[in-house]
């Protein structure tokens, strides 16, 4: 098949001949052989070289219409025509790959419909080319084109006939019109072949069906194919998709593009044998006995278990399998242990020297992950007995011993190893394996079971699978549990003692819980998994067994007990772990945090708990007392008249009952309760038989509407004939690393276990020490410790224990500016690397502001309140503390440095301020004292008694280059004029300073270069408040700006002010002159009260209110000095007075002064608010 206006030619073409029909006349004048316009050719329309007679009169079949562009066209007239024929004859010699295009178009629908082609070399045989198209089917001229490249046999000939027939005109005056017939060719050798086809696969042979892909790298072009082996042409299957493949087979191919010639022939032969499928490798050896070249598929899944080289050991439940992999590798994926090899394993069986081979024939699936495969504990005899069974399998002979010898390659690679009266081989089989085995050793070997002939042989991986055997040692002394409670992980307690041995000889060791995450979710006596640690590890094995201990319910107590009722929630009667009964009356011991009328405020923290009145209840705790004496001591108080009324008693009793309470051991008797304060309430209190007993607090309270109160419980064992818990446990001296503890011992003991751990770990660290102190080191920075300590008081006895928790201090920090701004920091928390030192109810806490949070500093007078900033590794003399205020005004702080962070005696004030206006400071501390590196910057809060102040976004950093200038002021001020000056903070002075100021509220400054101080600052207003600042100007750069500093020019009459603002006028004075009312002054509002009135112009007026102070009060409130006032100057103001005030008690006196401290002032009137 020849195709044409498929495929366009898109090299450069010559033209072998034209016809533009320009010369051509109308009928009755048309001829009927056209010559060519270009080239040597005719048209022949006349009967001859196989065409038909074409007439223009009488009958009109031939006649010359408008073609293109004005020019003429060949039109084939009348429906007499069908099937007439004309021939265009050419000369191709030196050509191929003919093409022609032309312009055609119809008078319609009873035009010729059809246009067929044929071609021929003689003349006489015409060949149809079926497949060329260019009827006209539009009044409009429409370009035609083929490309008869495809038809070879035109290429290169003398002449060539190409004829066109055409039909379908259902009227006389139907026609078509022909214009610019071209017909091209290009010079043999310009065109290249298409690329061959490729085959993926490649040819080959293949046990299963598959899928063959055919691809061309020429730009746009098809692949014909052929399945049955013949040669393909264009007429062949065209290639879409890919080729199933499932029986042998040949496909050949040839590819075809616009511009090429058609490629070389591409063939490839795909051999499919279908292999015998078996579900698994016992059915894969079960169906051979010799080697053959049946190719099988092992069906079910393998796991894949090693590699070394051309060996792959695999298994599945039936068995193990060596697939050799040959000199060529088949297997090209990579494998971990475990991974599960799915989707059939091809291959044929070798019987190589007696071991069962698989040579695969097909690669392997991507591996899947599984179980890794651990090996299979055999002995030698088994091996022996049983190989069959364990044939390729990993396995594992222990305590055996090798026989004499090394490990090499060939006759070397063997040694023999020994269990008993049996041996077996060491093959040395992947050459992995170098040196000596020590004979006299016992080892454990793990390697795959493999056969030469009759020899069975384990191959060992590698070095790591022959270790020495490890025996199992036998605990002969359990290990002491610390008292286990219930919802508590084991990783809280620890194990001592205990002892191991084997064969009779000691094993050392450690005894820990298996699993110390485990929750204690169960009270009572139980057993719990514990694992022996040897410390040779190289002979002897972990081992692990069931411990029998008794967890006690987590509400038995322990001494020593510190309580605070801080774990309650307001309002809610005590219970979960407290227990209560009523004498008389229903009313419950409750825990209170917020209710602080009648005598109610806790005494520390935020809780306690009250009993109301016209109760007598019993509130107990269970604990357990080991035998002994103990101190109790508890803060108690009433709000009722009389002690009578109101008591407590505390007694120990067997369970938590009234009449066991009655029969139980006081510790405080009955004891009336005084209305006021706390009172301690102590006792003492003797345990001769230690276990579980109740404490019972009984409150009794008759009176209405009052409460009993009770806080702060102490329990401490003081003495006692059992192992007594060490005292005062004291952690000193914390450093980034390290900490000192120091107890007091109690008993006689000289030993103590003390455990130590960071508080979210889960394993301890354990020491013995014989001094009641130890050093703790290597521990992390800026982490929060927990430490207990116990009493060991020999044959398996101790105390319980002491704890306490503190926090290593942070490294020094490397990278500066360094910020804290709290907001990762809970509230009442305190942040990390900080420090601080508080005494009385002073305190130092992250609090929530406004849409921030903030480190809040309290006093409480005479009593400390010190933050203490991270360390740094520079010296505190080159460091600059930045922050932002949030507080009061003037209020005091001192800044300087601490050189012990635990002795508030060590701090060293570098500078003192007052702090007024909630913006942002700095300070850089300058010393001339002598620093060694390790100071910490600290501020102390310096204020009285119920002050408090917040801090945020506290920045420490490098001290700059250029500084700020400080101390800022105005020396002198006229009409027009100021004096500004400033100091610089070290000798080093800068080249020139830069000021700004503008008036207050205005938004603009206004600039002043390069000027030095003290400067004189011109061009001001009278009666005006200013504000400037400052920066330095150093050879390195500028500084930053220094604060504001506001100022006044002078001021001189005319002279006004509204007071339109909240707060006192600048540069005037509002003082309590008489009068013992709090403050006593001015205050400046928007609305007044008794009388009520309003600003009479503005948004704020001054008021007096005599209402809220006492009498004899007076205040005065003064005007800043006022220039041009004289005899006749008019004082105007108003006043809003209460003419229905019938007194005049209250009145309001106008003085003139020549200074603020004049002696002899001039009253010039007084004003009494009754007057009209």
């Amino acid at each position: 098949m020849l195709v044409f206006a498929m495929v366009c030619t898109t090299f450069a073409q010559t033209t072998i001949a034209s016809w533009n029909f320009d010369a051509l006349l109308g009928t009755p004048n048309t001829i009927n052989v056209i010559p060519a316009s270009t080239g040597t050719a005719n048209l022949y329309l006349d009967g001859t070289n196989g065409s038909s007679v074409w007439t223009s009169a009488p009958t009109i079949q031939l006649n010359a219409f408008a073609g293109l562009n004005s020019t003429q066209s060949l039109a084939l007239v009348a429906n007499s025509s069908n099937d007439s024929s004309g021939v265009f004859v050419f000369s191709t010699t030196g050509y191929e790959n003919i093409n022609f295009s032309y312009q055609t178009r119809w008078s319609g629908p009873t035009a010729f419909s059809v246009h067929s082609w044929s071609y021929s070399t003689d003349g006489i045989t015409f060949t149809a080319l079926p497949s060329v198209m260019t009827s006209p089917a539009s009044t409009s001229f429409a370009l035609k084109t083929a490309d008869l490249s495809a038809v070879t046999a035109i290429n290169n000939q003398t002449t060539v006939y190409l004829k066109l027939t055409v039909s379908g005109a259902t009227a006389s005056g139907g026609n078509n019109r022909i214009e610019d017939f071209v017909i091209t060719g290009t010079v043999p050798g310009s065109i290249t072949n298409a690329a061959t086809p490729t085959f993926t696969p490649a040819t080959g042979t293949f046990y299963y069906s598959t899928n063959v892909t055919l691809e061309c790298t020429t730009p746009a072009s098809t692949i014909y194919y052929t399945t049955d082996g013949s040669t393909p042409d264009i007429t062949s299957t065209v290639y879409t998709t890919p080729i199933n493949v499932t029986t042998t087979t040949t496909i050949k191919a040839i590819a075809a593009a616009t511009g090429f010639n058609l490629s070389n022939v591409a063939s490839a032969t795909y051999t499919v044998v279908i292999p015998i499928e078996v579900a698994n490798i016992a059915a894969f050896k079960a169906a051979n006995t010799a080697t053959n070249s049946t190719v099988y598929k092992i069906t079910g899944d393998l796991t894949f278990v090693h590699r070394a080289g051309r060996n792959i050991f695999v298994k599945d439940a039936t068995g193990g399998l060596l697939i050799y992999d040959f000199t060529t590798p088949v297997i090209a994926n990579t494998y971990n242990n475990g991974d599960v090899i799915s989707g059939g394993v091809y291959g044929t069986y070798t019987l190589y020297n007696g071991l069962s081979e698989l040579i695969p024939t097909q690669p392997t699936a991507v591996g899947t992950p599984g179980t890794p495969v651990q090996p299979i504990a055999i002995t030698v005899s088994e091996l022996l007995t049983n190989y069959p069974n364990y044939e390729s399998q990993l396995v594992k002979l222990s305590e055996v011993t090798f026989a004499t010898g090394t490990f090499g390659t060939g006759a070397a690679a063997n040694i023999n190893i020994y269990q008993g009266a049996d041996s077996t081989v060491c093959r040395n089989h992947f050459g992995t394996l170098t040196g000596v085995v020590t004979p006299t050793i016992p080892q454990d070997v793990v390697g795959f079971a493999i056969t030469f002939n009759a020899t069975r042989q384990v191959a060992p991986r590698d070095a790591a699978d022959i270790v020495q055997h490890r025996y199992a040692p036998t605990i002969v002394t359990n290990p002491i549990a610390d008292v286990l409670t219930q919802n508590q992980p084991l990783s809280a307690y620890i194990l001592l003692e205990g002892a191991a041995e084997y064969n009779g000889t000691p094993v050392p060791g450690s005894f820990n819980w298996t699993t110390p995450a485990t929750i204690l979710t169960t009270a009572g006596a139980q057993t719990i998994n514990v694992t022996f640690t040897p410390n040779d590890l190289v002979a002897y094995l972990p081992v692990t067994f069931g411990l029998p201990v008794n967890v006690n319910s987590a509400c038995i107590t322990q001494v020593p007990w510190i309580y605070g009722f801080e774990d309650g929630a307001n309002g809610s009667a005590l219970s979960g772990c407290f227990s209560q009964t009523y004498v008389s009356g229903t009313k419950n011991w409750t825990y209170n945090s917020s209710n602080t009328s009648y005598n109610r405020t806790p005494r520390s923290g935020s809780f306690n708990a009250t009993l109301a009145w016209s109760s007598n209840t019993w509130l107990h705790r269970q604990m357990y007392f080991p035998a002994g004496t103990y101190s109790f001591s508890m803060y108690a108080r009433q709000d009722y008249a009389t002690t009578v009324d109101a008591d407590i008693t505390v007694k120990i009793g067997a369970s938590n009952t009234t009449a066991a309470m009655d029969a139980g051991v006081t510790v405080v008797p009955t004891t009336g309760l005084t209305n006021g304060g706390y009172q301690l309430l102590t006792g003492t209190f003797s345990i001769t038989t230690g276990g579980n007993y109740f404490l019972g607090i009984k409150g009794y309270m008759s009176g209405s509407p009052w409460y009993i109160s009770i806080d702060d419980i102490s329990i401490i064992q003081t003495s006692g004939t059992g192992c007594q818990v060490p005292t005062a446990l004291t952690v000193s001296n914390v450093g980034i690393n390290s900490a000192n503890l120091t107890w007091t011992p109690v008993g006689t003991e000289t030993a103590w276990i003390l455990k130590y751990k960071e508080i979210t770990a889960n394993v301890w660290t354990v020491v013995t020490t014989t001094s009641p102190s130890y050093a703790l080191t290597g521990l992390n920075p800026s982490a929060t410790y927990q430490v207990s300590v116990k009493a060991s008081c020999g044959a398996g006895e101790y105390s319980a224990y002491s704890s306490a928790t503190f926090i290593t201090l942070c490294n020094p920090l490397v990278v500066l500016p360094f910020v804290e701004d709290f907001e990762t920091v809970a509230v009442n928390g305190f942040p990390d690397c900080f420090n601080k030192i508080t005494t009385g109810s002073a305190y130092v806490k992250v609090v929530q502001m406004t849409g921030t949070k903030g480190i809040e500093m309290s006093t409480g007078g005479v009593e400390t309140s010190m933050l203490i900033l991270p360390s740094t590794q520079a010296y505190v003399n080159t460091l600059r503390l930045k922050f932002k205020y949030n507080g009061g005004a003037n209020h005091k702080f001192k800044f300087g440095y601490i050189t012990n962070i635990e002795d508030a005696s060590t701090f060293v004030s570098l500078k003192e301020d007052s702090l007024t206006v909630n913006d942002w400071y700095y300070y850089d501390l300058f010393t001339a004292n002598t620093l060694t590196g390790t100071e910490r910057m600290a501020i102390v809060f310096d204020m009285g008694s119920g002050f408090s102040a917040r801090l945020d976004s506290v920045t420490l950093m490098t001290q700059p280059a250029c500084y700020e200038p400080i101390n800022l002021a105005v020396t002198a001020f006229t009409l027009t004029s100021a004096t500004l000056n400033w100091a610089y903070p070290t000798t080093s002075l800068p080249t020139n300073y830069t000021v700004n100021y503008r008036l207050v509220g205005d938004t603009t400054w206004i600039v002043r270069a390069n000027v030095a101080r003290p400067y004189n600052l011109t061009g001001l207003t009278k009666n005006n408040v200013y504000e400037y600042r400052v920066k330095s100007n150093c050879s390195g750069g500028g500084s930053d700006w220094s604060p504001t500093f506001t100022f006044r020019t002078q001021y001189q009459v005319p002279y006004y002010q509204g007071f339109n603002a909240p707060t006192l006028p600048f540069a005037w004075t509002n003082v309590k002159t008489a009068g013992t009312s709090t403050p006593g002054i001015f205050d400046f509002v928007t609305t007044g009260s008794y009388p009520s009135c309003t600003p009479q112009a503005g948004t704020h007026m001054a008021r007096y209110n005599s209402y809220n102070i006492s009498s004899g009060g007076v205040a005065e409130l003064t005007t800043p000095q006022i220039l041009g006032m004289a005899t006749g100057s008019l004082i105007k103001f108003w006043m809003y007075r209460d003419s229905g005030f019938l007194t005049n008690r209250d009145s309001v006196n106008v003085i003139l002064k020549d200074s603020l401290n004049s002696v002899n002032p001039t009253k010039i009137l007084t004003v009494y608010r009754s007057q009209d």
